[in-house]
């Protein structure tokens, strides 16, 4: 989808007052989408009504830039891979890491894999993402799926995240991430965000640490955004690919600057 197309399609969502746009209740989460000025939110709704998030934001006057640093930090995977054929995304939400790698890179398959079957249909009502055969939506459980997946990714993005959510616990092990290592391309990386305000936050990025030969930390505000690899890259060799990649794609956000923080993980854990 090019920016024009883009722009037409979020267009009608501009003119919506603010508010609750919608709320659906699935089996797994009550979900709040909320209009804000120029900006959509994408909320879980937990007990007492309380809110939860918001999982994604989008400004419909700049879809391309991601508002959360957490999803920058994500862009950093194209260091290993400047020009992937298919990434896995786990956790969808908004899909606001999609929408901007397919935007980027129109030969890129993006296999979005989300338990929740209500997700997909509001990503697309409200966030601007066009599922169709390069960009994908794969409900399901994110283990069963890298178990039963004969893919080979690129790169491995694990935006399902919580400080609270136990059931994610599992998806933060060293068994997941020997999964998750079993899908990845010769050259692929993995990436996961965690929430520093997770009791098991330390816990988890020591397994993650193990998991991978070369891992490197991103740190963000409020948590890490770890990056697990086979291949390692220097410093002086992670700014020029991150200028190249720049230059190349113009992303909406301080590219470079995020991948001028990028630290080995082996000595902060």
């Amino acid at each position: 989808m090019n920016d024009h197309a883009l722009a037409t399609r979020l267009a009608p969502l501009l003119a919506l007052p603010d508010g609750t746009l919608e709320e659906v209740s699935s089996p797994l989460h009550r979900i709040r989408i909320v209009k804000h000025g120029s900006q959509i939110h994408f909320y879980f709704v937990g007990p007492g009504g309380r809110l939860d998030g918001p999982m994604s934001r989008i400004d419909l006057r700049r879809p391309l830039h991601l508002l959360a640093e957490y999803t920058q930090f994500a862009m950093p995977a194209l260091l290993w891979q400047p020009t992937p054929q298919r990434a896995c995304l786990i956790g969808l939400a908004g899909g606001r890491i999609s929408l901007v790698l397919r935007h980027a890179l129109r030969d890129l398959v993006i296999d979005n894999v989300e338990i929740d079957p209500a997700a997909g249909p509001l990503a697309e009502r409200f966030f601007g993402l066009e599922f169709d055969s390069h960009q994908r939506l794969i409900v399901a459980d994110a283990w069963a799926h890298m178990l039963a997946s004969m893919e080979q990714y690129d790169f491995i993005v694990m935006d399902a995240f919580s400080d609270s959510r136990e059931e994610l616990d599992q998806l933060a092990t060293p068994s997941f991430y020997h999964d998750c290592s079993a899908r990845l391309a010769t050259g692929g990386v993995m990436v996961a965000n965690l929430l520093a305000s997770d009791p098991r936050y330390q816990e988890k990025i020591t397994a993650f640490a193990e998991s991978f030969p070369h891992p490197l930390l991103g740190p963000r505000r409020g948590g890490a955004v770890l990056f697990g690899c086979e291949a390692a890259l220097n410093a002086e060799g992670l700014r020029q690919r991150a200028a190249e990649i720049q230059a190349q794609h113009v992303f909406d956000f301080p590219y470079i600057e995020l991948a001028a923080r990028l630290q080995p993980l082996v000595g902060v854990v």
